[in-house]
């Protein structure tokens, strides 16, 4: 991988860890001591889905909005400290959030509305879109891809290149490449035996995520868009990640041995 790949991968797992539960929380946890007491909360409040059972100082079960009861079990906890990316893939509607030893809060699904998922997703996707243009350029050399789009995009990402060019804080930093978007990097790399086909089934999911990251206020869920699916398309973008790391690293591999190998002659 190219240096600033590296780089960013380095500085978004990072961010990735700093980004935890913690900072999605309801910390003003609402329990009740009995079933009425909680039905009249449900009544009071239609955003509440689930209520702890409070025993004391303790918690010992959730009543469900549908008179529905569980003791509670270490499926319904978490740590305060787990990353948000890894609640996101944890099926179920909630988790209680365990800080210094005993539960304190609750965390919801509609709470990945909140800012600090918007970061992470914002985060994966532009990791994705980086290691997307790392490997278009080490297969495509010298702007070679550009015979991949058709005349009207070719003409855009052009005109959009000179346009940046003769800006005034132009230092020579523009490319072509980076002229172009999300989905023509797709376009691209669909062409490829290795990964073209199922980037070609993926594509799309992963493009609808960026959109409404980009476009809508409340991109995880409202009536149209089950939040079902932004979890999904988050999963799909990690994956896709994870796989062109992959790539990435096994190509550099390769260059390195084809570097050490001519070096031997």
């Amino acid at each position: 991988m190219s240096e600033a790949s590296e780089m960013y991968e380095s500085t978004f797992n990072a961010l990735e860890r700093t980004l935890t539960v913690a900072l999605i929380t309801e910390w003003n946890l609402i329990a009740c001591s009995n079933q009425a007491s909680a039905q009249e909360m449900f009544t009071e409040r239609e955003d509440i889905s689930q209520i702890p059972k409070r025993d004391g100082e303790r918690i010992v079960g959730v009543w469900y909005r549908r008179d529905e009861y569980a003791p509670l079990n270490e499926t319904m906890l978490i740590s305060e400290a787990t990353p948000i990316s890894e609640f996101i893939s944890i099926p179920g509607a909630f988790r209680l959030v365990v800080r210094r030893g005993a539960i304190q809060g609750i965390v919801t699904r509609s709470d990945l509305n909140q800012l600090p998922v918007r970061l992470l997703s914002f985060g994966v996707m532009t990791h994705l879109e980086i290691q997307m243009a790392c490997l278009i350029t080490k297969r495509y050399p010298h702007d070679s891809w550009l015979d991949r789009l058709d005349a009207g995009r070719r003409g855009e990402i052009e005109k959009r290149f000179k346009r940046d060019s003769a800006g005034p804080d132009w230092e020579g930093r523009t490319t072509r490449l980076g002229c172009s978007d999300l989905m023509d990097k797709f376009k691209i790399l669909q062409a490829e035996p290795d990964i073209g086909a199922a980037l070609t089934v993926d594509s799309k999911e992963l493009n609808l995520l960026r959109r409404k990251l980009a476009h809508s206020d409340d991109y995880v869920w409202d009536l149209d868009e089950p939040l079902e699916n932004f979890c999904k398309r988050y999963q799909l973008a990690q994956s896709w990640v994870a796989r062109f790391h992959e790539i990435l690293a096994n190509e550099e591999k390769t260059d390195r041995s084809r570097t050490a190998a001519g070096s031997d002659q």
